[in-house]
């Protein structure tokens, strides 16, 4: 990674990421990791001022030929992220007064 010669500069870091044909996988635990990790992100500085590092990252991510699986059944209770066939079916009967 590209670091400047002076000791505390600024470090610009380019990231360009290209997927093709990914399948994407969405489950419940997966949004609540990624608005945790938004979180500390977020959070401000952390840690001693005068040893601080500003890092300037840049990613371009391009994903080509997706396909995005939202698994969801009644309950929201995924055994199996894998099967589809399991997924779609709740573990649990409902009973309608």
């Amino acid at each position: 990674m590209p670091t400047p010669l002076q000791w505390d500069a600024q470090r610009d870091w380019g990231f360009d990421i290209t997927m093709d044909e990914p399948e994407i996988t969405l489950m419940r635990d997966h949004t609540t990791l990624i608005s945790d990790l938004a979180r500390d992100w977020s959070s401000g500085l952390q840690g001693d001022f005068h040893h601080f590092v500003p890092n300037h990252y840049n990613f371009r991510v391009s994903i080509l030929n997706y396909g995005i699986h939202l698994f969801m059944n009644d309950f929201n209770i995924i055994d199996l992220p894998g099967d589809r066939a399991a997924n779609g079916k709740s573990p649990y009967r409902w009973i309608w007064p």
